[in-house]
């Protein structure tokens, strides 16, 4: 336990610390007893496997009663989590029920009516499963001692997120109007998207699909980075080239039989000059150009001669050094990941097993009926309580 702490001490110092070198300083330090714990507990575990994991079910009572693998997780010790003898205790834990439902509307029920939207059973039972799943989050976000480290959760994230394009979706799904009922189509079909993606989770618990989950999702954030990159050029190069190349059409130029000008005409007023056509316009203009689709500019005048020029600019640019560095940067990353595989396994193992440990033991929707079951047992026992008061009172 006492590794433990210090890791979990470490941690918390360079997590408050501002300046870089102390702060991968104090992170090294917490790696280093981390690694001390996961020596200690492994060569337990050599010597008496029973002992050493019956050391991992109980509280520390020198240690103000704190579960070691509690302490783990909140310091983040990898190295402890991937141990042997926590892995021969999540073998005896792993037993988890997935049960999944996708209601399809095989009976072609009609959705029509100008009162209302007929709502056929799968989608009441669809909402039912979904209501149940949102009050699941709710829950352990209530019964959790730190707050942050339920947000700090990617799979949570996506949870919250999910759960708020839902309740958007589900409250424009009973307003009757055409509007309302874009936003209910939209909002839903981006949350089934989240609701697919969080059933990845489950690849985390086995040893080939894990490390290659953990692959997507950091070489994800390089390529947040790099679309930021790409962005800045895209926005820039579109802007200037489509205004370029759409000059022709929107100013004309008289002229008389001298070769005089003779007047000058804007086309539309300066109220026309902004639309979402134009956003979308420019955008698609430029956007195909990152992967090569270079479209002819036809034109020998300047405005074409100079768009000319900045598409090969951008082109060279986006596509031999822009994606050859993101390329370099994802091969680091997958580098790296490969190189600690094993262990970034059963770290998520450990992570995967322990959420479901906390969750009821019954899948959604019916777990509506074990947090009633709770709660029934919470009223009789505070009425016992009452009763017992009360005839102590009398006595």
């Amino acid at each position: 336990m006492a590794p433990l702490f210090a890791a979990q001490i470490y941690r918390r110092a360079a997590r408050l610390e501002l300046e870089s070198d102390i702060k991968q300083q104090y992170e090294d330090y917490a790696d280093q007893f981390d690694s001390h714990a996961m020596s200690i507990i492994d060569r337990c575990f050599d010597n008496d496997e029973e002992f050493a994991v019956d050391i991992l079910k109980y509280p520390a009572v020198a240690f103000y009663d704190v579960y070691p693998l509690q302490l783990a997780r909140k310091a983040n010790c990898e190295l402890f989590l991937a141990s042997k003898c926590v892995q021969k205790y999540l073998d005896h834990q792993c037993d988890v029920l997935l049960v999944d439902y996708f209601p399809l509307n095989i009976y072609n029920e009609r959705r029509s009516g100008i009162q209302n939207l007929r709502i056929p059973i799968t989608e009441i039972f669809l909402h039912i499963c979904i209501w149940s799943l949102i009050i699941e989050e709710i829950r352990q976000f209530l019964f959790l001692n730190s707050k942050r480290e339920y947000v700090s959760g990617i799979w949570n994230i996506l949870d919250i997120l999910a759960a708020i394009l839902y309740l958007i979706g589900f409250i424009t799904r009973f307003i009757v109007y055409e509007s309302f009922f874009i936003v209910s189509k939209i909002f839903l079909c981006l949350d089934l998207i989240l609701w697919f993606v969080r059933t990845s989770e489950v690849f985390a618990a086995f040893e080939r699909l894990g490390p290659k989950l953990i692959m997507i999702f950091n070489t994800m954030k390089d390529l947040f980075f790099f679309i930021c990159f790409i962005l800045i050029f895209l926005l820039g190069y579109s802007v200037a080239a489509w205004s370029l190349i759409t000059t022709d059409n929107q100013v004309f130029w008289n002229y008389n039989s001298d070769g005089s000008l003779f007047n000058a005409t804007v086309l539309g007023d300066a109220s026309n000059l902004w639309t979402w056509d134009l956003l979308r316009d420019f955008i698609n203009f430029g956007i195909w150009k990152v992967f090569g689709q270079v479209d002819s500019i036809n034109g020998t005048d300047a405005y074409s001669v100079v768009a000319f020029v900045l598409t090969i600019l951008f082109v060279g640019i986006s596509n031999v050094l822009l994606l050859n560095v993101l390329i370099a940067l994802l091969n680091i990353t997958i580098q790296n990941v490969q190189m600690k595989s094993h262990r970034i396994w059963r770290y998520q193992r450990f992570l995967l097993i322990s959420d479901y440990n906390r969750k009821p033991p019954l899948p959604p929707p019916f777990n509506t009926i074990y947090y009633l079951y709770i709660f029934i047992c919470y009223i009789v026992e505070k009425i016992k309580r009452c009763s017992q008061r009360h005839q102590h009172g009398i006595l």
